[in-house]
């Protein structure tokens, strides 16, 4: 470093959690470290950040991946402002076509068509903890980038984050021709049988 060398004995780190700002661990000489987190009364996105030191110097923070505990509890909303937004999501390419959910710098999830290949893919919502015979409605817009080709959607409920598992059929498959300028708005209601957490997948 700078010329020189480092030993690397005498490394230490400083380990801060997010989102409390709680320091962890300091002049920690190991590379790993772990705690047990309780599980939150709401939905709470967790990280790290881990600083080095040697010779009295600090380096900059580093960021470990990003960890969500906790149910949403409705009321919720969801406009994907940001790439943080995707926190607890789960996306799946159950047709392996590599082409799948992701979020776009336009502030919303897309995916690209498959001429060739059916679509078969997922983007589940964190975990949503729902009453059992309540009433929960729920709406969300959608166009296509050409509406003068029809896509095709389709929303589904489960108790796990799983294809397998979208077994209640929330909104049945609906052919969309909407534009980005004038979006369709789909709506449901949801009302469960059962008190639990609940992935509403799109």
């Amino acid at each position: 470093v700078d010329g020189g060398y480092i030993d690397p004995s005498q490394v230490t780190y400083t380990v801060t959690r997010y989102p409390d700002g709680a320091t962890v661990s300091t002049d920690q000489t190991t590379t790993a470290y772990s705690e047990a987190v309780a599980v939150p009364d709401t939905f709470t996105t967790y990280y790290y950040s881990v600083t080095a030191k040697y010779a009295g110097n600090s380096s900059e923070p580093a960021n470990s991946n990003r960890v969500v505990l906790g149910d949403i509890t409705p009321p919720y909303s969801e406009t994907f402002d940001e790439e943080s937004c995707m926190d607890g999501w789960t996306i799946l390419d159950v047709n392996q076509d590599r082409r799948m959910w992701m979020w776009s710098t336009m502030q919303n999830l897309r995916i690209s068509f498959n001429q060739s290949q059916a679509m078969d893919d997922w983007a589940i919502t964190p975990a949503i903890r729902m009453e059992a015979g309540r009433v929960y409605r729920m709406s969300f817009d959608v166009f296509c980038d050409d509406p003068t080709t029809a896509e095709r959607i389709e929303v589904k409920m489960g108790g796990s984050p799983t294809a397998a598992a979208m077994e209640t059929l929330i909104v049945a498959p609906t052919d969309v021709r909407a534009s980005i300028d004038e979006p369709l708005t789909i709506t449901a209601t949801i009302t469960p049988v059962s008190s639990g957490s609940y992935f509403i997948g799109f």
